[in-house]
């Protein structure tokens, strides 16, 4: 006789007492089952995807530790978990106004078990909630007990993942990955360093070394939840004296210290516009800023990136004496200086020529057009500067003010009457 088919169920797996009921840290006395999850990348195709087994009694915050090693994160932003059908989460931060102690639950004192019972049970991981990275995360099998040494495996994965942190969420990494499948596609920014970059270091969409990645979680010791702290008792709110009054901050002020709190204050007054536009210009960075847009004025060519071609890099560097500004390239002498520059393959890599260069742009002090940069709209219309025969100081108004308008004060060294040399065009 032919048995009759059996619909199969869900293994259930007991749940350990919640190690938030336990005054001492989870107390590992007998093997515990084996979980194989599924920990898929959502909304990435093709999905990017990794398998794991792990004892049952992980706790969760443990396993925020393996999820961060099996995509590459930096573990440098806010993350949550979160059960789609309860709503459930844990947060990793203490927000009165986000998280409901009688209904959330905290990641350290948590387990697996706890909240994937059985399986095809799933949770959510959420990583940096400005790109929001979601992580589904699928019991996939509960094996049986291990009786050997308690650490993490991986069993397996689908595709490569690039540095992605911070690269503007799955959209933003779907372009970089499309960019390096199709080389005949120019990368968008911001994105075009790291896809110019990632086929150099023999980065493979396609690949996943499983090896590489177990070894690293080897790294990881699975560990069981801990106590939950206790619940600290809200601070008793002292009353108020006679006479005085319970700020907002949580002190007693009495009316001298109010009267003294809410006195007006005196306006302040500022410079001129034009004396404040003077002293800014002097500003360090703000000033060399204005030096490249003016150095652009017969046009400079950029590369893809937006950046001097190297040739033009080495030249503003030399002409304008950016190098000064630079540590390494102060400290060489000038044939040594020389030869460092010779190697320079990309504008951006000198700090003292790349950080005024986005300056620029930023500002629209430089605008860059069909490959060219000039100076842009914000430039300050050139000035004409006159230096005097006598004391050498050189003094300056806009091309729209004639000389005969300037007053005798508006010489800084007094040195009006000794004006005898011919105008010249020079930067502001």
């Amino acid at each position: 006789m032919i048995p009759a088919p059996t619909t199969s169920k869900p293994t259930a797996v007991p749940v350990p007492e919640p190690a938030s009921a336990l005054r001492e840290p989870f107390a590992v006395t007998e093997p515990v089952p084996t979980y194989q999850l599924k920990i898929t990348l959502r909304d990435t195709n093709p999905p990017i995807w990794r398998q794991v087994t792990l004892p049952a009694d992980t706790s969760l915050a443990r396993l925020h530790d393996i999820i961060q090693t099996c995509f590459g994160w930096h573990d440098s932003h806010l993350h949550a978990f979160t059960e789609p059908g309860s709503g459930r989460q844990s947060l990793d931060f203490n927000s009165p106004l986000d998280r409901d102690p009688r209904h959330d639950f905290d990641e350290e004192s948590t387990s697996l078990a706890e909240v994937l019972p059985s399986e095809g049970s799933r949770l959510e991981y959420t990583y940096d909630f400005g790109d929001d990275w979601r992580h589904q995360i699928t019991l996939e099998k509960t094996l049986p007990a291990s009786t050997g040494e308690r650490r993490v495996h991986c069993t397996g994965g689908r595709r490569a993942m690039p540095a992605a942190e911070d690269l503007g969420g799955v959209w933003g990494l779907q372009a970089v990955l499309d960019a390096v499948a199709d080389h005949t596609a120019p990368a968008r920014e911001p994105w075009t360093d790291l896809v110019e970059t990632l086929p150099d270091e023999g980065f493979d969409p396609t690949g996943f070394d499983r090896e590489a990645l177990d070894r690293e979680l080897a790294e990881l010791d699975p560990q069981p939840p801990t106590a939950a702290p206790a619940a600290k008792p809200a601070p008793e709110r002292p009353a108020a004296a006679p006479g005085g009054r319970l700020c907002s901050c949580g002190e007693i002020h009495d009316d001298q210290d109010l009267y003294i709190e809410f006195l007006p204050v005196r306006p302040v007054s500022l410079a001129p516009r034009a004396d404040l536009a003077a002293m800014a210009r002097e500003v360090p960075p703000i000033n060399t800023a204005l030096r490249l847009a003016h150095w652009c004025q017969d046009g400079r060519a950029v590369t893809s990136r937006g950046v001097l071609k190297p040739t033009l890099g080495r030249a503003a560097v030399q002409e304008l004496d950016l190098w000064a500004q630079d540590d390494e390239l102060s400290a060489l002498q000038p044939t040594q200086r020389d030869n460092r520059l010779a190697r320079l393959r990309s504008s951006g890599d000198l700090p003292c020529l790349d950080n005024p260069w986005r300056l620029a742009l930023y500002t629209d002090l430089v605008e860059i057009r069909s490959g060219t940069a000039r100076p842009g709209p914000t430039f300050p219309p050139q000035r004409q500067t006159r230096e005097c025969s006598a004391s050498g100081a050189r003094h300056s108004q806009p091309n729209s003010t004639s000389w005969t308008a300037l007053e005798p004060s508006a010489c800084p060294r007094s040195c009006w009457p000794h004006w005898a040399c011919k105008a010249k065009t020079a930067p502001a």
